[in-house]
């Protein structure tokens, strides 16, 4: 099943192939300007919608999926992806949630077994692309 897609990348769950991502974060922005009065509190004036952010956890296993040579490939493609500064489409399901640039890609954990590294869990963020 097609949980989603992220430009070239995505992401499936089945019997024999996980590749999927976690705890999706969805932040909504909005700025107001504050002035300042002579006396009391300050007003608020409602400004402009900001650029979303999306963040998410990916796992990358060789004991989920059918990973080319190791997990290093997975994660070369998408800071490929960073690298270039384009905007790529993200669809959830089926609903396409808009053109996102990937903003930053944390290694959080590796598991080596020999020069091969078959698990690792990466943190991406995204930002909208208007």
């Amino acid at each position: 099943m097609i949980v989603g897609s992220f430009g070239n990348i995505t992401f499936r769950t089945s019997s024999f192939d996980v590749t999927t991502f976690k705890n999706l974060a969805r932040k909504r922005t909005y700025t107001f300007s504050e002035h300042e009065v002579v006396s009391g509190k300050p007003y608020l004036q409602a400004g402009h919608e900001g650029l979303e952010t999306l963040t998410f956890d990916i796992v990358l296993d060789k004991a989920l999926n059918p990973l080319p040579k190791d997990c290093r490939e997975c994660r070369d493609m998408l800071v490929e992806m960073l690298k270039t500064g384009d905007a790529f489409p993200f669809v959830l399901g089926t609903s396409y949630i808009g053109d996102y640039v990937i903003e930053n890609i944390t290694e959080k954990d590796n598991l080596i077994l020999g020069n091969m590294i078959v698990r690792m869990d990466l943190a991406v963020s995204l930002k909208e692309y208007h």
